[in-house]
């Protein structure tokens, strides 16, 4: 209580640009009052009751905490706050000493370094994004230069290898279309048809993947193509049955979270990557009647 109070006391936070958003008595009260208000900053004491501060940090570490956490210890503490160290704490200060100037100026440093990171993870995810729209672009040409039949042989198997698609020699061959695009556009709010065009691969995509080696194309018109790696052991067994299931999975999950009705049609034979460009020719074709077969085209 006495360390509770004297933190609060020891500083101007509201000058120095800091809000304290909750304090707590032991480890089990930060813990839920940390998941409730997602501080930046947690400063703990080591020896608390019903939680001490080493349980407190690692519980933080397993549902993930992104924030910075300093720990307040005594002189005798050593060991303790090594094994704080090594679990997650950014920083410690000790308690008989400690002075306001100091914690605002740790506190400072620690939130300089959560901008920075902050900044790379979203400068990351900007990269993934763009890496994944230029990869898809790859993909599209690929599949329309399959379709038009302006590779042969070597380009074919060099390609695949330089753009590292999941795919080889032989796969098995699905054609998709979306039906009533305007009740998912309508039911989602989504203005951006690009956008939708990337979730429904992105799903179809996680589907495929979970189960097989496999890569989605999206040619147009919200039509896309899967081919499913013939040589996976997983499909080996039992082709037609896992790829009669894979297309009823991608259908119901596409339904559930984007209101979506998606036809499938498949061969139910392998295709070799020569004749993938005529496979997929004629499977579009049977897409004009908006069908779910089970049945050879």
């Amino acid at each position: 209580m006495l360390i509770r109070t004297g933190i609060k006391m020891i500083a101007d936070w509201e000058k120095n640009g800091i809000e304290i958003s909750g304090e707590a008595s032991n480890g089990s009260e930060a813990l839920k009052k940390i998941k409730d208000t997602q501080p930046d900053i947690v400063i703990t004491d080591l020896k608390m009751p019903i939680m001490d501060g080493i349980t407190l940090i690692k519980e933080l570490r397993n549902i993930k905490f992104r924030g910075k956490i300093i720990v307040l210890s005594n002189y005798n503490e050593f060991e303790l706050v090594k094994e704080a160290m090594k679990n997650g704490a950014s920083e410690y200060l000790l308690k008989l000493t400690l002075r306001g100037d100091e914690l605002v100026k740790v506190i400072h440093s620690l939130s300089e370094d959560l901008i920075s990171q902050h900044k790379k993870e979203n400068d990351d995810t900007r990269v993934k994004i763009v890496l994944n729209e230029n990869r898809n672009v790859i993909k599209e040409k690929f599949i329309n230069d399959l379709r038009y039949n302006s590779l042969q042989g070597k380009e074919i198997t060099d390609k695949i290898a330089i753009h590292e698609l999941r795919i080889s020699s032989s796969n098995a061959v699905i054609a998709a279309i979306a039906d009533d695009i305007e009740s998912a556009i309508g039911s989602l709010r989504i203005i951006d048809e690009g956008l939708l065009n990337f979730t429904i691969q992105n799903i179809i995509d996680e589907v495929i993947n979970r189960k097989f080696n496999g890569e989605v194309f999206h040619l147009k018109d919200w039509q896309f193509i899967i081919l499913i790696d013939s040589e996976d052991s997983r499909l080996k067994t039992s082709a037609e049955k896992s790829i009669c299931g894979i297309c009823n999975e991608m259908k119901v999950l596409l339904k559930r979270y984007i209101n979506l009705d998606m036809c499938f049609i498949y061969k139910k034979v392998f295709v070799g990557i020569q004749g993938t460009g005529d496979a997929i020719n004629r499977i579009l074709s049977g897409m004009e009647l908006r069908f779910y077969s089970e049945e050879p085209f």
